[in-house]
């Protein structure tokens, strides 16, 4: 799979997945009796620490991927000394590994969401 196609492919993955994901939580906080109770309090714990892992997986994906050409002085006053033709690919393969955990929790989300409603 070509960078380009994997970064299209978490792209459309999270575009279709995260309105799926919330649109079942928040039908799951308005069942009836459903707010206060142990299934529901451990659902919104959860839903919380997922978005700080992916965050914070993210966030080092993105400066792992942006640290690896380190720059120099003469190319911080030059911008165009930068733009190499490997530059793109290693862009959409740092946009890659970004979203790769974003990507991955909203898919696990969605199917386990799928699965809970069908129980």
């Amino acid at each position: 799979m070509t960078p380009w196609h994997k970064l299209w492919s978490h792209q459309v993955d999270i575009a279709t997945g995260a309105p799926e994901v919330i649109a079942r939580r928040v039908a799951m906080m308005y069942e009836p009796g459903a707010m206060w109770s142990t299934d529901q309090w451990l659902e919104s714990q959860r839903m919380v620490l997922e978005k700080w892992e992916a965050a914070w997986r993210s966030w080092w994906a993105t400066y792992a991927g942006a640290s690896l050409p380190r720059l120099t002085t003469p190319m911080l006053t030059d911008w165009t000394r930068m733009m190499t033709p490997g530059m793109t690919t290693r862009s959409v393969r740092t946009a890659n590994r970004a979203l790769a955990p974003v990507s991955s929790r909203v898919k696990s989300n969605a199917k386990r969401l799928r699965s809970k409603r069908k129980a």
